[in-house]
């Protein structure tokens, strides 16, 4: 079942949404993700988005303590592994162990609060971190 015309898009100025709505990103990944934004046009993928937003927004209101979901971008050394004799720098092996604890610190909060946010862990339930 489709939901919008073709030109929702240009309907509803999309591309200013995504400018908008990159400008409150923090991290370049963001930004870029935000910017491939589009309509949703499946039912199912839209109640799915709003329920995890109305989550989101309900731990920000909340003023109760989430954990950092800041990071570094890994992409730049990660793609270079496969280049023979190329091998990561003390501080590259620290973004990575940063990002781990990072999104370790995510799954711990969402598990313990999974009956509150169901959307959210359901994101996350099937991933969970190794320890290191």
């Amino acid at each position: 079942m489709k939901l919008f015309p073709a030109n929702i898009t240009d309907q509803l100025d999309f591309g200013h949404i995504r400018q908008g709505l990159s400008k409150l990103c923090s991290t370049a990944w963001a930004k870029k993700k935000c910017l491939e934004l589009g309509p949703l046009n499946r039912v199912e993928a839209l109640t799915t988005t709003l329920q995890e937003t109305d989550q989101v927004l309900a731990v920000l209101l909340s003023q109760e303590q989430y954990p950092s979901a800041e990071y570094q971008d890994l992409s730049p050394f990660l793609s270079k592994l496969p280049v023979e004799g190329h091998a990561l720098r003390e501080e590259q092996f620290a973004d990575i162990r940063s990002t781990c604890n990072t999104y370790y610190g995510q799954f711990r909060y969402l598990k313990n609060k999974q009956e509150r946010l169901p959307g959210l862990w359901e994101r996350v339930r099937f991933h969970e971190p190794e320890k290191f």
